[in-house]
């Protein structure tokens, strides 16, 4: 369900309520387009910032990082490497996203273990950034994800 306002296009969308699938009756997953190309997501609330797998096509552009910002956790411990891009593409249900900045992370751990375990390919986590910028409210009764268009 989505509201929208008259003559609605991709960026007059006021809400899109998204179906959301799971993996293992806890792992919530969406499904989204980077740059044409269909994308799988964890919905990962303990992310703060929107990580996609380091080997996915992207096309965004480097962002330089200081020194100080060169370090991040996460609940298991530092990540080792990591860099950081803006993205202009990234459409999750028929929300395009402003320019996203997200971090380029090796989660080759987490592909193998969705793949072997569920069958599944995992691209990236939709992180805290997003989900609370869109105002993410998940239903898990109906399982859907509804994100606002805050660029209204």
């Amino acid at each position: 369900m989505e509201k929208q306002r008259s003559n609605p296009s991709r960026s007059t969308i006021a809400m899109q309520s998204i179906t959301f699938s799971e993996a293992g009756e806890t792992h919530v997953l969406v499904n989204a387009k980077l740059a044409q190309r269909k994308i799988t997501l964890i919905v990962d609330t303990g992310c703060s910032l929107t990580a996609l797998h380091s080997d996915i096509p992207h096309g965004g552009t480097s962002i330089a990082l200081s020194p100080s910002d060169q370090s991040a956790f996460a609940v298991n411990g530092a990540i080792d490497s990591y860099s950081i891009v803006k993205i202009d593409s990234l459409t999750i249900g028929r929300l395009h996203l402003p320019p996203t900045i997200v971090s380029l992370i090796d989660l080759g751990e987490v592909k193998n273990f969705y793949l072997e375990r569920f069958n599944i390919r995992i691209d990236g986590l939709l992180g805290c950034d997003i989900l609370t910028r869109h105002r993410a409210t998940i239903n898990f009764a109906k399982r859907t994800i509804s994100l606002y268009n805050t660029t209204v």
